[in-house]
């Protein structure tokens, strides 16, 4: 893929706005992922500020909701953290193209009070996947007591908490779960919504924060921002090298650089259980989502225009919120690819929705791949 530099496309991107008249307001609407939510409103204030024409509204309502609504002409764009092929998005006048704008990581936050704050709770991924799939059950449990010498682990019930709304945290976590235990990838699997075996459901990355807050023994899992913005605790996991490693945006940062190199040419990538040595294995990329094919100028002007600033000076805001920055050259290659988005000559018409499912329903999400289309299936 040949590269090309921010200021080319901001230029390219600055005739077509004289050309629709940069004057007039334009208001952009998105919705989906409560991951990439923190960083997105900061995003938004800031830009108000460069661009007071344009304000950005977002609607933290999960990834499998942001998709959907993007599909129906409800928002200008979607936001998830799931590198997924939907047939949905392969329509010929619905086509989605994938931008990846931050990078962060999913952490497995517990309420312990009889754990000092001060200690560092280790769980191997193996570990992680026996506690949801329900077969360790007591926070004492030997094989949870064995990855922690020398501290006191309550005699505690564990109350697993997850998420029930289709979400990219969701596919993050269970994709991270589905490569370290054979067991939880021949059962619940990965996906945006998956069978829990075992727990309580919450919605959101908020409605997980506040369960594990309010339920001693509680285990969940939530963006690190969630997290530390909350002050609750979360695991040391350990990464495919053998070592134990911290959530945080430079671990995050590691586990992308590990995979840079295998980045595919359309730039969805699974970093989870990355080789690096200093990479934290529940890593992800948080995209938005736009049409490939617009049919309005001011507004294929603005989003461009929008996302080419959140990938150039937005960064500057991810460290502060916990989230990673991008890897220049992975910048380099969104650039390239805002330039594929065109002017359609008429409506892009209706896009098939079934994605906003319910977990009670029994419709599957289309994908591509027929493995993880029976995973993505839902009750």
């Amino acid at each position: 893929m040949t590269k090309v530099g921010l200021g080319y496309f901001a230029s390219a991107i600055a005739l077509v706005v004289l050309s629709v008249g940069s004057s007039a307001a334009q208001p952009l609407t998105g919705a989906g992922s409560t991951f990439i939510a923190p960083i997105l409103e900061k995003w938004s204030a800031a830009y108000s500020a460069v661009e007071p024409s344009t304000p950005i509204a977002y609607q933290s309502i999960g990834s499998l909701q942001g998709i959907d609504k993007l599909l129906s002409h409800s928002v200008d764009f979607a936001a998830s953290d799931a590198p997924l092929n939907l047939t949905q998005l392969d329509q010929p006048s619905c086509e989605v193209l994938y931008f990846p704008v931050t990078l962060g990581a999913v952490v497995v936050v517990y309420n312990l009070p009889q754990v000092p704050a001060t200690a560092s709770l280790r769980l191997t991924g193996t570990v992680v996947a026996d506690i949801f799939l329900g077969k360790i059950r007591k926070w004492n449990d030997l094989a949870i007591a064995g990855a922690n010498p020398g501290l006191q682990l309550p005699d505690q019930d564990i109350f697993v908490t997850y998420r029930e709304d289709g979400s990219g945290t969701t596919y993050t976590f269970t994709d991270y779960l589905s490569k370290v235990s054979s067991v939880w990838e021949s059962g619940p699997g990965r996906g945006l919504l998956v069978r829990w075996p075992i727990g309580l459901h919450a919605e959101g990355n908020e409605g997980v924060t506040e369960a594990v807050k309010s339920q001693t023994g509680a285990i969940g899992y939530v963006e690190l921002q969630y997290a530390t913005s909350n002050g609750l605790p979360f695991a040391q996991i350990q990464n495919r090298a053998g070592q134990w490693i911290k959530a945080s945006a430079e671990s995050a940062t590691a586990a992308s650089a590990s995979l840079i190199g295998q980045m595919p040419t359309d730039l969805k990538q699974s970093i989870t259980d990355a080789p690096g040595q200093g990479a934290y294995p529940i890593s992800s990329y948080s995209y938005i989502l736009l049409f490939k094919n617009e049919t309005e100028a001011a507004r294929s002007a603005a989003l461009g225009k929008f996302v080419t600033w959140v990938l150039k000076d937005g960064q500057a805001f991810a460290g502060a919120l916990n989230y990673g920055t991008l890897p220049s050259s992975l910048v380099s290659s969104a650039a390239e690819q805002l330039k594929i988005i065109q002017l359609a000559a008429t409506s892009s018409g209706t896009c098939k929705t079934t994605l906003g499912l319910a977990p009670h329903q029994t419709e599957p999400l289309i994908i591509h791949d027929e493995e993880e289309e029976k995973n993505l299936s839902v009750e």
